[in-house]
């Protein structure tokens, strides 16, 4: 028979453990809460909304503390099975210094796109991920809206959080401007400087201008008359961006067949 402090230090560790998994668990519940709620509330009036999905302090560190050497692109388009190995990969070619860093983010993006797959409802999406060094690119923002990425034509929105630097910019423009707009960014006699300027001469009211917090996420209309206004940020730092599209795998096939 065991001693009483033996059944004692069992049950201890098995709370333990019961609270470890409770409190992945809660935590998996509400991130996904917060991805539906988002989704929920997108609308004409909202094309866009912010939410804090889960992160957890040992990620940030790993988002802040990773190294970016060169712009490039990573982009997965439904193969969520190698998403993670591909991802982590990726993070160790942009600098070598990236080596005890790179797992913990590949884990958190694989985890965050199960999350917004679950709360969507959708198969598969199409994952990019995204780095940038320093650039006067963008110092003009490039204001436009994503059009459709597949068929049917309707209810489209994207994810997207930006994991070291300047978060995206987003324009909450009135419905009366969106024509003006509209006419100017589909207007491919002008020439793209000239827009670019155009457009930011048009969107010029600050207090029209958000900007997702550290640690928030944003999701937001695509295609439709009330797809959301958005840019890149001024990149004077080095940047670590993804977005997620969800869709059907036949949806997101159309879409890489139309790159």
């Amino acid at each position: 028979m065991k001693s009483n402090k033996t059944m004692s230090l069992s049950l201890v560790s098995l709370i333990f453990i019961w609270n470890f998994f409770a409190t992945d668990y809660v935590h998996g519940k509400e991130s996904l809460h917060s991805i539906k709620n988002a989704i929920n509330s997108l609308s004409s009036t909202n094309p866009f909304i912010f939410f804090y999905p889960q992160i957890s302090d040992k990620e940030l560190r790993a988002f802040n503390t990773i190294k970016i050497s060169k712009t490039d692109e990573y982009n997965n388009y439904g193969n969520i099975n190698v998403l993670e190995n591909e991802v982590e990969s990726f993070i160790n070619t942009l600098d070598r210094k990236n080596k005890n860093y790179a797992k913990k983010v590949a884990q958190f993006i694989k985890r965050l796109v199960k999350d917004v797959l679950k709360a969507s409802g959708q198969e598969t999406a199409w994952i990019a991920v995204r780095a940038f060094t320093p650039t006067p690119e963008y110092n003009i923002p490039r204001w436009h809206t994503d059009g459709y990425y597949y068929k049917p034509y309707e209810h489209q929105y994207k994810f997207v959080v930006t994991l070291k630097g300047q978060s995206t910019l987003f324009y909450k423009l009135p419905s009366d401007m969106r024509t003006q707009f509209f006419l100017l960014q589909d207007d491919y006699k002008i020439q793209d400087n000239h827009k670019r300027k155009s457009l930011a001469n048009m969107l010029n009211e600050p207090s029209r201008r958000f900007q997702p917090k550290l640690a928030q996420m944003a999701t937001y209309i695509v295609g439709s008359d009330n797809s959301a206004i958005h840019s890149e940020p001024p990149i004077s730092e080095a940047r670590l961006f993804l977005s997620i599209l969800p869709g059907s795998r036949s949806q997101i096939k159309e879409w890489k067949s139309n790159q």
